[in-house]
């Protein structure tokens, strides 16, 4: 079931602002976590068309039924190993991705020259970024516009709009929170010790009023999925447009 989502407006607008910034001095940026997913690699469980893989993109599959085409030119942000954009490719699209740690993306690049895919994946700073290409889809999924910052997100669509065809969209999905604001976890990767790790709370208000300063037309929903964990979650979708 999906649910049109609406904006709050307001004395809530002003305090996101204000938080955002407080949120912004407190941290060094998303950049901070690649240590941690250089230490932590690729999982056996996370391959590829591995059973929990083929389960994460039946979660996205319906997002990406109506944006898919055959020759569609997509760029995955933050691609790890590039399962998700390696089962687009799947359904036509011509595959593109990009990653700011390097153990992942030389894993996905080894995965592609040994299956024959055509997908080309690159080591890339998500907020500054420059491939000389133009894609019909450019998307951020599985939560991980929760490692960005206010400033670090606006100036990632900034990269996204230069990227985009005349007629390209940005896709993301945030998964609701308790609200908490910016926070500092320490997590262990076995055998490789305890890495930093940033997380900031955005809400759907936050993150349409952030695509509304670049983009003319921005659709939403909200629907309950289930994830890896078993756990229920409620995610809203946003498909923004030149």
């Amino acid at each position: 079931r999906r649910v049109l989502f609406r904006s709050t407006v307001g004395w809530k607008m002003h305090f996101d602002f204000f938080y955002g910034v407080c949120y912004d001095k407190c941290r060094g940026g998303y950049m901070n976590n690649r240590a941690f997913y250089n230490a932590a690699g690729v999982r056996a469980e996370d391959l590829p068309f591995s059973p929990r893989s083929e389960k994460l993109f039946e979660r996205l599959r319906p997002i990406f039924d109506n944006l898919i085409f055959r020759g569609c030119r997509t760029l995955e942000i933050g691609c790890g190993n590039g399962r998700i954009s390696f089962a687009i490719e799947k359904s036509g699209a011509c595959a593109c991705g990009i990653d700011f740690a390097d153990e992942l993306v030389e894993f996905a690049n080894r995965f592609a020259q040994n299956t024959g895919s055509g997908a080309e994946f690159f080591t890339a700073d998500a907020v500054n970024f420059s491939l000389r290409k133009r894609f019909d889809l450019i998307f951020l999924v599985q939560n991980n516009i929760a490692e960005f910052s206010p400033t670090d997100f606006s100036s990632m669509l900034q990269c996204v709009y230069a990227h985009l065809t005349k007629k390209g969209s940005f896709l993301t999905e945030l998964y609701e929170n308790d609200g908490r604001g910016p926070q500092k976890d320490r997590l262990a990767v076995p055998g490789k010790g305890e890495f930093d790790y940033y997380t900031y709370a955005w809400t759907p208000a936050r993150l349409d009023a952030a695509l509304k300063k670049y983009f003319k037309s921005v659709r939403s929903y909200s629907d309950d999925i289930v994830l890896s964990s078993g756990r229920l979650k409620k995610r809203y979708v946003f498909l923004a447009a030149k």
